[in-house]
């Protein structure tokens, strides 16, 4: 019942659909950035240090508003679908991120010691990977399934740690994070998977709202609010 939910609904995601949502999200994420900046250039200020391409100080905070108006688009889209229908690993993914996104938040105004960052990270990333069906497999024929889970989870970890240490630089973020979530949505186009096909196409659309904000020199980074999420 819920499969057939889902491919009567994935007849909406029409190229008008999916151009729509894009739109909707860069407009939406110019807006609330250019509501916001006041506020980042009062309290998220990033100095610069050894690894940014700036000079003077910038704000950050950006990536606020790309993870509030993707998370917002997204939800409102299958608020006609029931959205207890929607898959409970995304759900938990999702809301790990927007765990993150608070934190990042709390670190962008006020530093926060490393190592309670370190675990809260290590401990999002179990609880996502918890909720992945024991037949999502990398190399199911040569590691064992721990040994398989402990290696994602330090990838994980190592990547969400490299998206964040890499911020700093202009540019950088968006060019990471836009061809990966273009290529998740081609990936969920051919798998039929519409939750995760209109995440991605919300993403896309915030990130190329934040995009005129963050090209060189850059106005505005993303911040730990949104490069850890």
């Amino acid at each position: 019942m819920i499969q057939a939910d889902f491919n009567l609904f994935s007849l909406l995601i029409t190229p008008f659909a999916a151009c729509a949502l894009i739109g909707l999200s860069a407009t939406a994420t110019v807006g609330l950035i250019r509501l916001l900046l006041p506020v980042f250039r009062r309290y998220a200020l990033a100095r610069p240090n050894a690894r940014s391409s700036h000079q003077i100080p910038t704000p950050q905070g950006g990536g606020f508003a790309v993870i509030l108006v993707s998370f917002t688009v997204f939800f409102s889209y299958f608020h006609t679908v029931q959205a207890d229908r929607l898959p409970t690993s995304l759900l938990v993914m999702m809301g790990a991120s927007l765990v993150l996104m608070i934190f990042g938040g709390v670190d962008d105004v006020n530093p926060l010691p490393a190592l309670p960052r370190f675990l809260l990270q290590g401990l999002l990333i179990a609880v996502t990977l918890m909720q992945l069906s024991a037949h999502t497999r990398l190399l199911p024929e040569d590691l064992p399934l721990p040994i398989e889970q402990i290696l994602i989870w330090l990838a994980l970890l190592w990547f969400l740690n490299l998206v964040n240490f890499m911020d700093g630089i202009d540019l950088i973020t968006v060019a990471e994070m836009l061809p990966l979530w273009i290529l998740i949505f081609g990936f969920s186009s051919v798998t039929q998977d519409i939750p995760l096909l209109v995440l991605s196409l919300c993403l896309i659309g915030a990130l190329l709202g934040f995009l005129p904000f963050n090209w060189p020199v850059a106005r505005l980074f993303l911040g730990d609010v949104g490069s850890l999420p």
